[in-house]
């Protein structure tokens, strides 16, 4: 049995130890009861007018021979009011990460994320790497018709 555990804890820690990724996207609802006063049961007026929507966190592993070059992380993002938004942010070192944030209002308006998807661009808007959402689909812009 000790030889098994100490044959296994090398290999179980040597597969799942380290994280081989160029992009990634974790998606997360806001409330309140992300304040650190409602962890800890401080006082905090903050708690009555909470910031409600979701988030997006955005985090990019490269290997150095990728970060000589110019890069840009593309965010297209489609909201439950059938329109999309797409953000560019610029790629200067090897690991980074962006928190994209839709809160209160515009939440309400855009009736919150549907899907989304980041893409790795070079200077030529190549794809390097991309990482999308199941449901992600490219829009398809219709024109309003007079004719019936």
């Amino acid at each position: 049995m000790r030889l098994l555990f100490f044959t296994l804890l090398p290999l179980t820690t040597l597969f799942t130890g380290c994280q081989k990724y160029y992009v990634n996207v974790i998606r997360e609802g806001v409330s309140k009861k992300d304040l650190a006063s409602v962890f800890v049961g401080s006082p905090d007026p903050r708690k009555k007018a909470a910031d409600k929507g979701e988030k997006l966190l955005v985090e990019w592993n490269l290997p150095a021979k990728e970060t000589k070059k110019p890069l840009t992380l593309k965010l297209d993002v489609l909201y439950g009011n059938y329109t999309s938004d797409i953000k560019e942010y610029p790629i200067d070192y090897k690991r980074g990460h962006i928190l994209f944030k839709l809160l209160n209002e515009e939440y309400k308006e855009k009736k919150g994320m549907i899907a989304y998807r980041a893409e790795i661009l070079t200077s030529k808007k190549k794809v390097l790497q991309k990482w999308q959402h199941v449901l992600f689909v490219d829009l398809i812009p219709l024109e309003k018709s007079t004719e019936i």
